[in-house]
């Protein structure tokens, strides 16, 4: 396990098919309200929508067993929490990525979730 969340938690894995790393975070609906579970399942919709260099990619979703599964791209560099804490460097460069993602997600009306652990750094120092 990864990252735990709201929801459930994530997990790293490396897919067979092509060897990527990937996230899958799991999401037990069975353990959820109706309106936790339609927020769950609005997720994924957004998400599948998204396509920015700086939002964390989408690569599929399904349900296993009344546990939703999103798999997602493996920010291997971190979260922004974590590298803020680590260097106060690129502070500039940050802010502009920061802005130009939540820029991206204003216009769908997205607050839930948008927090510094849900920025990720890969290693080549991009925002997620």
């Amino acid at each position: 396990m990864v990252g735990k969340g709201a929801f459930g938690h994530a997990v790293l894995y490396r897919r067979l098919e092509d060897g990527l790393y990937c996230i899958i975070k799991e999401i037990n609906m069975m353990e959820l309200t109706a309106q936790d579970r339609q927020l769950a399942l609005n997720e994924v919709k957004v998400l599948a929508t998204l396509d920015h260099p700086n939002i964390v990619g989408y690569h599929d979703s399904f349900e296993k067993d009344g546990v939703l599964m999103i798999e997602m791209e493996y920010a291997d560099g971190g979260n922004l929490q974590e590298f803020l804490a680590k260097t106060k460097k690129y502070v500039e460069f940050l802010y502009v990525s920061l802005e130009n993602a939540l820029q991206t997600l204003k216009p769908l009306k997205i607050t839930k979730g948008v927090k510094f652990l849900n920025f990720k750094i890969l290693n080549n120092g991009l925002l997620r």
